[in-house]
């Protein structure tokens, strides 16, 4: 019965191990997936979709000696239309500074990035947009038609002078996570004001890019006290807050669901202890004759029990360490060709040792109590 505990104790904490590394490798691969593309820190208007990056702010940021990169962006909504195929998309116009903010050119799939120094419409496209339109990044007399409303108030005498049309000609496919590749489609800054027909110093927001991304939360507070709180200033994790929030949501319920089965395994440990007890009983009276106290009685079958428990544990420890490295080492697990993420943490491993111990330490006292109790301890001697 021993045995049995301890092998419970052991599958239960191994489990327990196995998803709390799973978990911290989707944390890590989102992580990694929004550092390629989102700034340290995004500047944009509380109000409207844009605002005038104006000589002052300019200064202020480039004044700021923690701050590496800065980059102008243009985002909107538009109506694209490729092979008779349509779609809604961002447009997201960037300048020349935009790849020392973010290295989205390491993220395309096929074709290459859109030259900063070329006056032709081109862009590069998310993958799931390319998927949906059926681009053919290849073809040069083809150009996706990119489609949006003009600012005037004529629409309604006539509609079909209402939307301002360009040619915008695919060179690249990018992949980041669905979120964005079914979102944007990204062009040079000049082609995004024309297509908005937007006056030179309107932007939607600012990219920045610090020397340390640590200290973000200190260069927003820095950043809100000179720009005043026209502006709505975001961390890269406030940028994504809710898909964070998603993940930790998840991780603390799945933490909590295999908690319960270990819960539930603890209670071999009652039944463990109880025939130990059981088949003890000569040597507890004997214990007891030689003037052993009776709380000390009880305490050598707590420790007793705690070992079980502390032993299955750290082999269940152990054996969900080795998975993962057999997991890391030669991905056996995939979803599609990509090798399922897992990492590991120290927290994670003290998390699961101090759930060990903790339910270990009350199934072997409410064990221990409940057993001396049954068979009338100091009756019986």
């Amino acid at each position: 019965m021993i045995i049995i505990s301890a092998i419970a104790v052991m599958v239960g904490s191994c489990a327990l191990v196995l998803v709390l590394a799973i978990f911290e490798g989707l944390r890590n691969e989102t992580n990694n997936l929004f550092n390629k593309f989102n700034p340290d820190i995004k500047i944009s208007a509380k109000r409207g979709k844009y605002f005038l990056f104006s000589e002052e702010i300019k200064n202020t940021l480039l004044s700021n000696q923690d701050i590496k990169h800065i980059s102008k962006v243009i985002e909107d909504k538009a109506l694209l239309k490729y092979n008779e195929k349509t779609c809604i998309a961002f447009i997201k116009g960037v300048d020349s500074n935009f790849l020392g903010v973010n290295r989205i050119d390491t993220m395309l799939v096929m074709g290459r990035f859109i030259n900063k120094a070329s006056k032709t419409n081109k862009a590069v496209v998310g993958s799931l947009i390319a998927e949906k339109l059926l681009i053919n990044i290849n073809s040069r007399f083809n150009p996706m038609q990119v489609f949006v409303p003009k600012k005037t108030n004529d629409m309604m005498i006539n509609p079909q002078g209402a939307l301002n049309k360009k040619n915008v000609y695919p060179i690249g496919i990018f992949r980041v996570q669905k979120d964005f590749d079914q979102k944007y489609i990204i062009c040079n800054i000049d082609l995004a004001k024309d297509i908005f027909s937007l006056k030179n110093n309107l932007v939607s927001h600012i990219a920045i890019k610090l020397k340390n991304s640590s200290k973000d939360l200190e260069q927003v507070s820095k950043l809100k006290k000179l720009l005043g709180d026209k502006f709505d200033i975001k961390t890269k994790k406030e940028q994504n807050q809710l898909t964070y929030n998603i993940l930790n949501t998840e991780n603390i319920i799945t933490y909590f669901i295999f908690s319960l089965i270990l819960f539930i395994a603890m209670f071999n440990i009652i039944s463990a202890i109880s025939i130990i007890i059981l088949n003890k009983k000569n040597d507890i009276k004997t214990l007891w004759k030689l003037g052993l106290p009776y709380s000390k009685i009880k305490s050598i079958f707590t420790y007793i029990s705690m070992i079980i428990v502390s032993t299955g544990g750290v082999i269940g420890i152990i054996i969900g360490y080795i998975i993962s490295i057999i997991q890391i080492e030669f991905a056996i697990v995939k979803t599609g060709s990509i090798p399922y993420p897992i990492a590991f943490s120290v927290e994670n491993f003290l998390i699961v040792f101090i759930t060990i111990i903790f339910f270990g330490y009350i199934f072997s006292k409410i064990a221990v109590e409940n057993m001396f109790q049954k068979i009338k301890f100091k009756q019986m001697i």
